[in-house]
C-alpha cells in the first residue's frame, strides 16, 4: 500500500503485486534490494464500499 500525501488530497495506492513499489524504492535508493518478491503480498476484497466503511469503522478521521 502507498500513501501519497499533499496539501489539498490523498492518494492512496494499493499495489498487489510490489511492483510499483519496487519501483519506488529503487529510484529512491538504487542500491536498495527488494527480498520480496516471492513472498505474497495479499488478498484484498475490493467488493466493499470504503465510504459505507468508514461510516461504520472510522478508517479515515482528520482528528486522530
Amino acid at each position: 500500500m502507498i500513501h501519497i500525501y499533499m496539501v489539498d488530497t490523498d492518494i492512496i495506492i494499493v499495489d498487489m503485486k510490489g511492483e510499483l513499489y519496487k519501483n519506488l524504492l529503487f529510484r529512491l535508493d538504487g542500491k536498495y534490494l527488494y527480498k520480496y518478491d516471492k513472498v505474497e503480498k495479499g488478498n484484498v476484497n475490493f467488493n466493499i464500499s470504503l465510504v459505507k466503511e468508514n461510516c461504520l469503522r472510522s478508517f479515515f478521521s482528520a482528528g486522530d
